[in-house]
């Protein structure tokens, strides 16, 4: 579990420096529009191929996908640093964008799946937590890295940094035992089949996933859009920088504190109430004019959004049969953020529109309403014990 925690400190280390440095090589050279067809580009197969993936990672060895897709990033990131040195951002560097984000997508659910096949299920919790703390680390982290490589440097020299860390990420996997038997298929398209029916008998996955689906996108667009604008209007760009800073600082607190707390029988619960903290920094933007008070509702935003994530990670891995585990996460990946692109234009095209303020304040209360509207009517999609009831309760009626 340990070396799984640092594999993954180690692949969001690279990951933020890799974005990071690209950031400001696109700053230093104005090419804004090139940085983000290259982020787009990596980011559009995840609704295409993640679900292949899942199943891949439930008939193939999940080891030796993850693995694979670990060394895959890397030599696209250093084929990068060679586009990026000859060409900038443009064309051929969107398309190698584009394999890595093919190879990063189908190795998702491999890399998502290999913690339950190393640790029980009644630690799982805590050991998502412990896993997430590492990955938090990694991005809090990763910034000032990339800052201090770029400056002292480089631009480009955090790109080839990157590429070392994927490396030691799939070393850190390699001793890894890992329990349980490929499953057996008659055929991919069938499989694809046989993980749609298995909602039938998870109808709980099906309707928190069309939550996710909404209320990510809109949180997504928030957090990326209309918050940075209404914090440089109002003080500066550094002002947004320090409230990112004090939104991972609060993902960090939320892992620490989920590796010490147990609530293994309100997992899902505890998933869709803690997410409705998010909705703070809009209130904060839209009320006060300070930064301190933005930095603050920042960190308990992301306190509230890491102790939902480890709660909906645990629910996943130890609520969803073993045979279905990858394809049930390759649909959480793929639908979960597949309406991200949505949030973005959505909250762009609101914000030229109409006043931020009046957004802010709106948005606010959608975050923190939806969330609790939720729970309140879940027992009308059948999920009510679902939501409350612990892993013995939920096998006794899956037997039923």
């Amino acid at each position: 579990m340990w070396l799984l925690a640092v594999s993954q400190g180690l692949q969001s280390f690279g990951t933020s420096v890799f974005a990071i440095s690209l950031a400001l090589l696109a700053g230093q050279n104005g090419d804004f529009l090139g940085l983000g067809l290259v982020l787009a580009a990596r980011t559009i197969p995840t609704v295409v191929i993640a679900l292949f993936g899942g199943v891949a990672a439930d008939l193939w060895s999940r080891k030796l996908l993850a693995i694979l897709t670990l060394l895959g990033v890397a030599v696209l990131n250093v084929a990068t640093l060679f586009s990026v040195v000859h060409q900038g951002l443009g064309p051929i560097t969107q398309v190698i964008s584009l394999a890595s984000g093919f190879i990063s997508a189908f190795g998702a659910p491999a890399l998502y799946t290999l913690l339950p096949s190393v640790v029980s299920a009644e630690n799982n919790f805590r050991a998502n937590a412990v896993v997430r703390t590492f990955r938090n680390a990694g991005s809090l982290l990763g910034p000032i890295l990339a800052t201090f490589v770029s400056t002292t440097f480089q631009t480009t020299s955090g790109i080839a940094l990157s590429s070392v860390f994927f490396v030691c990420s799939a070393l850190c996997i390699l001793p890894v035992r890992i329990s349980g038997v490929a499953a057996r298929s008659e055929g991919i398209k069938k499989d694809i089949r046989v993980a749609f029916s298995a909602l039938k008998d998870q109808r709980w996955f099906g309707y928190l996933l069309l939550f996710w689906a909404l209320f990510l996108a809109l949180q997504s667009g928030f957090t990326s859009v209309l918050q940075p604008i209404a914090a440089t209007s109002k003080a500066g760009p550094a002002s947004y920088g320090a409230m990112a800073a004090a939104l991972a600082v609060g993902y960090l607190i939320g892992s620490l504190l989920c590796a010490k707390w147990k609530v293994e029988k309100f997992l899902l619960t505890a998933s869709v109430g803690f997410f409705a903290l998010c909705s703070l920094p809009n209130f904060a933007l839209a009320a006060f004019a300070q930064p301190l008070w933005w930095c603050l509702a920042a960190i308990v935003a992301g306190l509230g959004l890491e102790i939902s994530g480890v709660a909906w990670g645990s629910a996943l891995q130890t609520r969803v049969p073993e045979e279905h585990l990858g394809k049930f996460s390759s649909l959480d990946y793929a639908v979960s953020f597949g309406l991200l692109p949505v949030g973005y234009a959505l909250c762009g095209f609101l914000g030229a529109s109409l006043p931020t303020n009046s957004l802010l304040l709106v948005g606010g209360w959608i975050l923190l309403l939806g969330p609790l509207a939720f729970l309140t009517v879940s027992h009308r999609f059948d999920v009510k014990k679902s939501l409350s009831a612990g892993r013995t309760d939920f096998e006794s009626s899956k037997k039923v």
